[in-house]
């Protein structure tokens, strides 16, 4: 059985309350089929900030590419570190060196399109996924070929 190697940065505020329950649901999920997982949690945040004068270690990319994913919180305490320098500092970089994540967040149906779960009795089978991109404001990344705001400030 293949072992997946994920780390784990759990990073701010929700992501910090959030992630623990996500690894224990992976685990109970890979229990049942057959998946094992290691995981490896990095402390990098704004409190990371706070201690080291920079959102993670420079060699963070390196890092992070020697597992087969990360799995994200979020980002972002503006009372300690300013937005634009967190989101730059972990998440955008990140995406920029071709390390990409996605940040879970709570599913909402409207009555134009129902809840995949609507309708189905315990033990059947589906397959859901909800994913969310950061605030349009810091969503603006275009990879490597723009720069972190200080550079353009």
């Amino acid at each position: 059985m293949h072992e997946h190697q994920i780390a784990v940065i759990p990073g701010d505020g929700i992501g910090r309350e959030v992630i623990p329950e996500g690894v224990r649901v992976l685990e109970a999920v890979g229990a049942k089929h057959g998946i094992r997982f290691k995981w490896q949690e990095f402390p990098w945040s704004c409190d990371w900030y706070q201690a080291h004068g920079r959102m993670c270690p420079q060699d963070a990319p390196e890092i992070l590419r020697k597992f087969d994913a990360v799995y994200f919180g979020a980002v972002g305490n503006p009372s300690l570190v300013p937005d634009h320098i967190a989101v730059w500092g972990l998440l955008i970089d990140f995406s920029a060196c071709s390390i990409f994540t996605s940040t879970c967040g709570r599913c909402a149906s409207s009555r134009d399109c129902p809840a995949s779960l609507a309708g189905r009795k315990p033990g059947t089978s589906t397959t859901s996924w909800c994913a969310r991109t950061p605030k349009a404001s810091t969503a603006t990344s275009a990879g490597a070929s723009m720069k972190a705001p200080s550079a353009r400030w």
